[in-house]
């Protein structure tokens, strides 16, 4: 039977998480909660965790050795870092932690650099494929439902 028979059509648009929070180690086991709440899309098709401007420019920062100046450039291995940013976001009471290596995206000329974006546009926030190659996602179009599990040994 066409779908279009069972009823009306879905609108499908995009779906949205509620951000309660950001996890964020910095220096050595130091657990940061920055304060950061906001409606966040989540988005397969975008390469990018994107942030507001400020927020992604901190967590860039971690990074050591700092990427280049110069095109941004980095090294592929999260391993070839002396430290590296340690990022959770809170949703619905969970925090769900990206892994350093999906925090680094590989370009088509194979050079590597941050997967973790600034805008200014405060409705265009996006949790990308980074943030997705850490949980399992099922999306419900039919009930509209995004469900979450991570896929990090230590909080399963």
């Amino acid at each position: 039977m066409p779908a279009s028979s069972a009823g009306p059509p879905l609108a499908y648009g995009f779906y949205t998480v509620e951000v309660q929070s950001l996890r964020l180690f910095t220096r050595g086991d130091a657990n940061v909660p920055v304060s950061y709440r906001a409606p966040m899309i989540v988005d397969s098709g975008t390469s990018a965790i994107i942030l507001p401007l400020r927020l992604a420019a901190a967590i860039n920062r971690i990074w050591n050795p700092q990427p280049s100046p110069f095109g941004g450039a980095m090294p592929c291995d999260a391993g070839a870092f002396r430290r590296v940013p340690r990022l959770g976001f809170t949703l619905a009471n969970a925090t769900f932690w990206i892994s350093a290596q999906t925090l680094i995206t590989r370009y088509a000329d194979g050079t590597c650099g941050s997967a973790v974006l600034g805008t200014e546009n405060s409705e265009l926030l996006v949790l990308g494929t980074p943030f997705l190659m850490n949980v399992v996602a099922v999306f419900n179009v039919r009930d509209q439902v995004l469900r979450l599990s991570s896929t990090n040994p230590e909080q399963l």
